[in-house]
């Protein structure tokens, strides 16, 4: 391991997270480079082999555990790490959504809000919930208001979500704080104008993905004013189906814009069978996951940072493929850059990937 990377990165994360003590923060930067140099797992019995301390290995894996059972992530300063190192800027577009897996009798369900950035999204803020199924409207508005409270927090554009994460409720919070919503609808969904209810999906007939897609008429849903998006299409495996929209905006283009929420799909593929591999860390305890997540997302960022370097240095790698999407993700390019580099110790390429330090 780089000894001057794992320096400049523990004193990056103890001067951006006040309410750790500096052994804490020298740990997340162990354990960061650590998963980074471990290939495609987080089981945490490989996390502390891959800790390059003097300590041993049992040492480091029980070290490992105090951290993940003492340490809880105050998001007032973790957000805006993310956001520093992810380099993005205002006004932010979320993305809400849930990954859940099931581990011998247990249900590790999350709720995720993720950021978009240029071809990408990273965790923002996520919770765990002690359930199966579908999130509650009021755990969504605790989750959001608890990202609101952030000082300097950048305006919030737009929360892309999909069928689950419909509600009243939920859309006049969003509104009322003055956050625009793309939320996709069940086609029996209905919604109310002059009195009187109709179908979503039969709002949207003749609606096509390359002319119209939205009447220009408000309508209800209980007290909310929306607007109805929407066009049916072929899917993947060839059968028609409805993409339909809700929105607080007429002028939306949802064939575009709502696919970004595609990127949270991948974002949760590369936390677990295509990069992290979650679901081998066998943790269960519900205030353990989320601190793990907190380190995993700082770790991803690495990656993505990584990614980027190999995008401006081979663009042809990440050119847009027949599904409009690109061939090679960010993240995978990053990822294999970063265990290539730690591993055969190329000092240089290293320092270049981590100039997104601010102490770099």
């Amino acid at each position: 391991m780089a000894t001057g990377k794992f320096t400049n990165l523990a004193w990056e994360l103890y001067e951006n997270l006040p309410t750790l003590t500096k052994p804490r923060t020298d740990f997340i930067a162990l354990f960061i480079l650590s998963i980074l140099k471990v290939v495609g797992t987080v089981n945490l019995v490989k996390v502390a082999i891959g800790m390059t301390t003097d300590a041993d290995t049992n040492s480091n894996y029980r070290r490992i555990q105090r951290f993940m059972d003492q340490v809880r992530w105050c998001f007032q300063s973790l957000v805006p790490l993310i956001l520093k190192w992810s380099g993005i800027d205002g006004p932010l577009t979320l993305v809400i959504d849930r990954t859940n897996w099931k581990l011998g009798k247990s249900d590790i369900n999350i709720l995720c809000v993720s950021v978009l950035g240029e071809q990408f999204c990273v965790l923002l803020i996520w919770k765990l919930l002690p359930k199966r199924g579908n999130s509650s409207q009021q755990e969504r508005i605790d989750l959001i208001s608890e990202l609101l409270l952030i000082p300097g927090l950048p305006d919030i554009k737009v929360m892309i979500g999909h069928r689950e994460f419909v509600g009243a409720t939920w859309f006049k919070f969003l509104k009322d704080n003055k956050i625009g919503i793309l939320i996709r609808l069940k086609d029996n969904q209905r919604v109310k104008r002059y009195g009187k209810y109709h179908k979503v999906a039969n709002i949207i007939k003749g609606n096509t993905r390359r002319t119209v897609q939205c009447d220009g008429k408000k309508y209800r849903m209980a007290d909310v004013q929306i607007y109805i998006h929407g066009f049916r299409y072929r899917n993947s495996d060839g059968k028609i189906e409805n993409l339909i929209v809700a929105s607080f905006e007429k002028e939306t283009k949802v064939s575009k814009e709502y696919s970004d929420r595609w990127h949270i799909e991948v974002m949760f593929k590369n936390f677990k069978s295509n990069g992290f591999d979650m679901e081998s860390t066998h943790v269960t305890d519900l205030g353990r996951l989320e601190t793990l997540f907190g380190l995993l997302t700082l770790g991803y960022i690495c990656a993505i940072n990584a990614g980027k370097i190999i995008k401006e240095e081979k663009p042809k790698l990440f050119e847009i493929s027949a599904n409009g999407r690109p061939k090679l993700s960010i993240f995978r390019a990053g990822f294999d850059e970063l265990m290539n580099v730690l591993l055969n110790g190329f000092t240089k390429r290293l320092n270049l990937i981590f100039k997104f330090l601010s102490c770099a």
